[in-house]
């Protein structure tokens, strides 16, 4: 027990430290206040949301009951699609197996701790959601004291469920691949094909269900596929102890089931995953030559593809890129007149927010970890190294929206030239978004790291990142419902070649700092 609190603390100082590459304590102070005001902004964002769907509920139903149930919905599905593959870089292939694994620690005790090191991400995007969705459900309903303990300690053990999908899926995944030859790129196939039949399975659900869930009881389907979720929601709405005493079990039981799952192989896989078998080669060995910038670009995909968690952060963008266009698509068939136009503005938004989810530049220094310093003295331009990582991100994307631009052509109602200025308006919003992950990962890298995940998932610039392609995408949209009569005055098209040109004096102006105060920082990192 002492070993795993031990360990604990030593993770979740690590991730502390870390995020924040800083030793200066003024620094670190003003960094937890930006990520705390980050992570405001974001709430109140969803709470407003959240608001509005409850005085609709108050006026169809007279109660905001259902409001819990469906921020907590919302919350699983988010922190499911965002960490369920991510708990595989707590567990396996991390830095620090071997050192461990010559201590007397118990195999439990460092599984223990690295769940719950894995447990705390998860629990801030659940909190991201859920904190919004008690303060909305108490500002309409009665409020009690004993209620609001409930939510709180619901809201701790809300993350027992989507860490249990994410152990489940570590564990089939690497115990597959460590029997596996090329077992880095079997990692990567599978977390693929269990990403897309995730994908799949959410949007496929049954949404007559999903609505029926907020009129009269709850589908059976939900009670048994997230008994988690019904408890809370009863022991919450009914204020029983009863209902949140099963809450507490069955959260207990997900956790001690994600824990010994891990356990019970966790030497062995990770001992078939640290060796290496390598084919020897036959016949003569051929030199070609090439250049500085394509072997970088190379390293770069090499990188990406034998890290399951960067390659899943990396990849989610452009998956979701080919479904909301087939969604949007759909959805505008037989649209005409204005909201021809709503559609045009939602299209620009959505597809945007894809392209910019999660960019490779955002964490590709970190990804570097201490091999950057190598990289660093070898006689090779600045430019040349931030090219080849930006040059990856474009080229990783671009076929994706390319299919999904084509996908929108096919089906939808728009004028070519509208079609020929969103393509653009893509292409420089990718640049823009690009270049400033690039720009932050130069600004806050995160080189010290165990495991992968801490390094793609737990660093300072992939938020950073995240929320201000976030703003930048639903910007079209904002501006446009704020004011929609002087827009539909001047046309479409007029207000698409506006934003174009938006993104393009942003795009110039990131690409300079890029490569005038990126530089210096840069040459700063040690």
């Amino acid at each position: 027990m002492k070993n795993t609190i031990n360990l604990t603390k030593i993770y979740f100082k690590e991730s502390l430290s870390n995020s924040f590459n800083s030793t200066n304590k003024r620094s670190i102070v003003k960094n937890v206040l930006y990520f705390i005001f980050l992570f405001i902004f974001i709430a109140l964002c969803l709470g407003y949301s959240l608001y509005n769907m409850a005085i609709a509920q108050m006026q169809l139903y007279g109660s905001a009951s259902s409001i819990i149930l469906i921020g907590l919905l919302m919350s699983t599905i988010m922190v499911i699609m965002m960490t369920a593959f991510d708990t595989q870089g707590y567990f396996y292939k991390s830095k620090d197996y071997e050192i461990l694994q010559s201590l007397p620690i118990k195999t439990t005790s460092v599984v223990t701790a690295k769940y719950l090191s894995s447990y705390m991400m998860s629990f801030i995007y659940n909190a991201m959601i859920g904190i919004p969705t008690f303060v909305v459900y108490f500002y309409f309903e009665q409020i009690s004291a004993l209620a609001i303990v409930i939510a709180v300690f619901g809201l701790i053990l809300l993350p027992a469920f989507t860490q249990l999908i994410g152990s489940l899926l570590a564990w089939v995944i690497n115990i597959i691949s460590s029997k596996m030859k090329n077992k880095n790129i079997m990692r990567s196939i599978l977390t693929i094909l269990f990403l897309i039949l995730l994908y799949v399975f959410i949007f496929s659900a049954d949404t007559t269900s999903f609505t029926d869930a907020f009129v009269g009881d709850i589908p059976l389907a939900i009670k048994i596929i997230l008994p988690q979720i019904y408890f809370l929601y009863n022991s919450v709405i009914n204020v029983s102890l009863l209902w949140f005493l099963a809450f507490v079990g069955i959260s207990l039981l997900f956790a001690i089931i994600s824990i010994l799952v891990v356990s019970i192989s966790y030497k062995k896989i990770n001992s078939a995953l640290n060796i290496s078998i390598k084919s020897k080669r036959k016949g003569k060995i051929y030199y070609k030559k090439t250049t500085i910038f394509s072997t970088l670009l190379k390293k770069e995909a090499k990188t990406f593809v034998s890290s399951p968690v960067y390659l899943m952060n990396g990849i989610i963008g452009p998956i979701l890129l080919i479904i909301v266009a087939i969604v949007i698509g759909s959805g505008m068939k037989g649209v005409s007149g204005l909201s021809l136009n709503i559609y045009a503005v939602i299209t620009m938004s959505l597809l945007t927010l894809s392209i910019g989810m999660v960019p490779t530049t955002a964490v590709s220094i970190s990804m570097e970890g201490s091999k950057l310093f190598n990289l660093k003295s070898l006689p090779i331009k600045y430019s040349t190294i931030i090219l080849s990582k930006i040059s990856f991100n474009l080229l990783l994307v671009f076929p994706f929206l390319l299919i999904a631009q084509i996908i929108l052509w096919i089906i939808n109602p728009f004028e070519i030239g509208v079609c020929v200025l969103l393509f653009f308006y893509y292409i420089i919003s990718l640049i823009l978004y690009v270049s400033f992950g690039m720009l932050m990962n130069l600004k806050m890298p995160r080189l010290k790291w165990s495991s992968e995940t801490q390094a793609v998932k737990q660093g300072g610039s992939m938020l950073i990142t995240m929320i201000v392609n976030l703003v930048l995408s639903f910007l079209p949209m904002i501006i446009y419902f704020l004011f929609s009569t002087q827009i539909l005055s001047m046309g479409i098209v007029l207000y698409m070649g506006l934003m174009f040109m938006l993104n393009v004096v942003l795009a110039i102006i990131v690409i300079s700092l890029l490569f005038t105060i990126g530089k210096k920082l840069f040459n700063k990192i040690q």
